[in-house]
């Protein structure tokens, strides 16, 4: 499970070193050294919305990492941006955005072992 990004230094050290997964509503980084503690944050800025809507989507994105614990074995402090138009989703949309983002990552960072058997 992520902890949470609670100091300005974790979120600029994310932020000076990280690889960049983009998808139409959000933008994920990932700090390019792997942690013993992974970490996630939320960025949303206010154009996005207004405090309301851009507490949601933290929310939102909250709920979605307890949800999908699995996505902790990137072993990465990870920084979730919403773009503009990410309020707007329905849970259902903005999962399967974050889906595609992880999965993509995932790829990125934890190949699958070539030793390993198809079945």
């Amino acid at each position: 499970m992520f902890g949470a990004l609670t100091r300005r230094a974790e979120y600029l050290r994310v932020y000076e070193r990280h690889v960049r997964v983009s998808g139409a509503h959000f933008v994920l980084l990932a700090h390019v050294q792997q942690t013993e503690t992974p970490k996630a944050g939320p960025v949303v800025s206010k154009k996005v919305g207004k405090a309301v809507r851009r507490n949601l989507v933290k929310r939102r994105i909250r709920a979605y990492l307890r949800e999908h614990r699995e996505f902790s074995r990137l072993a990465r402090d990870i920084i979730l941006i919403a773009r503009p138009g990410s309020a707007e989703l329905d849970w259902r949309a903005f999962r399967e955005e974050l889906d595609s983002l992880f999965s993509t990552a995932m790829r990125k960072f934890c190949p699958v072992d070539a030793n390993a058997s198809v079945q």
